[in-house]
């Protein structure tokens, strides 16, 4: 199962989801379930620097939460490896805000890195 949380900072609160390891059409119960059942409201990371790779069902997946989720939605992927590869090769971070900086996604989210 991936790890949910939600988290306050001083300026903002976010939910974070965590997904690691190959995210591909096996996982989809998984990675769907965590997508269906995010706050509405709140702004959303996906954090995947544990991923090592995902195949064009988590991509569509990935753009159909953006699509969805009412709220502030950022990607944070390691800054090299074959995830890497994959979203540059797709073009993922013109779709959607991809980041490899977790202060960067958390600006983009309007939320605070806390200590």
């Amino acid at each position: 199962m991936p790890e949910l949380r939600t988290r306050s900072g001083l300026q903002s609160t976010y939910h974070a989801v965590r997904l690691g390891d190959f995210l591909g059409i096996e996982r989809y119960p998984e990675f769907r379930e965590a997508f269906q059942d995010l706050p509405p409201g709140l702004p959303i990371l996906v954090d995947l620097r544990e991923g090592t790779g995902a195949d064009s069902l988590f991509l569509s997946e990935l753009l159909l939460l953006k699509r969805r989720h009412p709220a502030p939605l950022a990607v944070l992927i390691p800054p090299a490896g074959n995830l890497a590869r994959i979203f540059a090769v797709a073009g993922m971070g013109e779709k959607m805000n991809v980041f490899t900086g977790l202060a960067d996604a958390l600006r983009a989210l309007g939320a605070a890195e806390s200590g």
